[in-house]
């Protein structure tokens, strides 16, 4: 394909463009080196030329209009011109239809007689969101009544004195194994629904999520709702919450997965029929050709009817008798096109782009069956105890009608211990063991003068 080809497929989609030669122009050394030149209609340079008056024609004003033929291309004109572009827009898959209006001149419907209406139809955007809930609960781990609410066994009335010791945090890695954290670190929320993906962001803040492990050291008293009576006294028992945490609130979050681009709406284009179009001819006479209308230049007439001042004819030809001091010129639009076919011209070469988010993939492939990148944090939750410290324990057996039938309690502040059923009691006071060391021990005791043995709690003789 040659130059030439090439440049004469392209000025197809451009009707309002001129090319011409220039032959003034030379390289670098001086030698001629002709230059071919393009333009629009919009942006080439005007030319006016005055019509012939007895002033002028005392001051010998040159070039002299010798002949002229304007002939205002009324058909092309229209009172009014309105083009709706109808675009269809699909967002998940559900349709929605716009209608867009280019209306010229301002002020008119496009419902004037003989008025030029068109419609026509632009493939509007693809676009494909990603929807997800969360639900978090905030994280107060120095809240007692935070952590009533993650073991309810916390908040019954058997349990009085509740007091939290100390608490602590630390980050479950997938390894298994942990990372603590600094006092008031870790994420805020806990997910109760939901998952967090790494599209969500709130007030600008990208989601972040981890699992963690939140440990409460309680000290409480447990008694007896029946009797009343005190069954325990701990001094310090350890609660573990294990959950997922996030930095997001709750809500509904949403982004877009890809866009598809649709046709861009062309612009100027009712305005670009209405205005109006003059063609023609136009002889100038003067002693030497001037060569001030070129091929590149839009043509005005002075003097004459007021809208030939301005009617920036397209200059298409200029040839000139040089002998004679004749220039010919011949003027007027290009190859007309109706609007539709003219939109087709703005729109031929669109850009028509897909974009899709590279926070809901995983992996490269745009067309794969699993484009959508879910959260890897999922709402989770484990309480657990571990070892408690008693300051007083108190077992019970329960018989029936709810009365304590047989009853075994020690008391660490004091040192005591007391088994007891009904009017049976075994009690041991460790304060009166003197620093001793008690041991069952087998012991010999007469009896009725024989020799037997019995079993004793005992210390070493001293």
């Amino acid at each position: 394909m040659t130059c030439a080809e090439v440049i004469r497929k392209q000025l197809r989609w451009h009707p309002n463009a001129v090319t011409w030669w220039d032959y003034t122009t030379a390289d670098a050394n001086g030698a001629p080196k002709p230059t071919f030149n393009c333009n629009v209609l919009q942006l080439l340079p005007a030319v006016s030329f005055q019509l012939p008056t007895d002033a002028t024609n005392a001051a010998g004003v040159q070039p002299v209009i010798s002949e002229l033929s304007v002939t205002p291309r009324y058909d092309l004109q229209r009172p009014s011109v309105a083009i709706k572009y109808e675009k269809k827009t699909t967002i998940n898959n559900t349709d929605f239809l716009s209608v867009i209006s280019d209306i010229w001149p301002a002020g008119k419907t496009g419902q004037e007689l003989n008025a030029l209406t068109a419609t026509i139809d632009l493939q509007g955007a693809r676009i494909t969101t990603v929807k997800a809930s969360l639900r978090a609960d905030p994280i107060n781990e120095t809240d007692i009544n935070w952590w009533k609410r993650k073991f309810p066994d916390l908040a019954l009335p058997s349990k009085s004195g509740l007091s939290l010791i100390s608490t602590s945090r630390v980050i479950r890695n997938p390894d298994d194994t942990t990372t603590p954290l600094p006092v008031g670190g870790g994420l805020p929320n806990a997910i109760i629904e939901g998952q967090v993906c790494t599209w969500m962001r709130s007030g600008g803040v990208l989601a972040q999520a981890q699992q963690e492990e939140i440990t409460g050291h309680f000290a409480y008293t447990t008694t007896d709702p029946a009797t009343n009576q005190i069954v325990s006294q701990l001094t310090d028992e350890p609660l573990t919450y294990k959950h997922a945490t996030t930095n997001m609130p709750s809500g509904d979050y949403q982004t877009v997965a890809s866009i598809a681009y649709g046709d861009p709406q062309p612009i100027g284009l009712a305005k670009f029929l209405y205005d109006a179009q003059y063609d023609g001819g136009l002889t100038l006479t003067e002693q030497e050709c001037s060569g001030r209308a070129l091929v590149g230049s839009v043509l005005n007439v002075l003097s004459g009817r007021p809208e030939w001042a301005a009617m920036n004819a397209m200059i298409q030809t200029v040839s000139e008798d040089v002998d004679a001091g004749i220039t010919r010129i011949q003027f007027g639009p290009p190859a007309h096109l109706g609007p539709a076919d003219l939109a087709e011209l703005l729109r031929i070469n669109r850009l028509r782009l897909r974009w899709t988010n590279t926070t809901v993939q995983n992996d490269g492939t745009l067309s794969g069956s699993s484009d959508v990148q879910l959260g890897k944090q999922t709402a989770n939750a484990d309480g657990t105890k571990g070892q408690a410290e008693y300051n007083l324990f108190t077992v019970l057996q329960a018989a029936i009608g709810a009365t304590p039938a047989t009853t075994f309690t020690h008391d660490a502040t004091v040192g005591q211990s007391n088994y007891q059923q009904g009017a049976n009691q075994i009690f041991m006071d460790l304060a009166a063991c003197k620093a001793k060391k008690l041991y069952i021990r087998e012991v010999e005791v007469c009896v009725g003068g024989a020799t037997m043995h019995m079993l004793c709690l005992c210390t070493d003789p001293y």
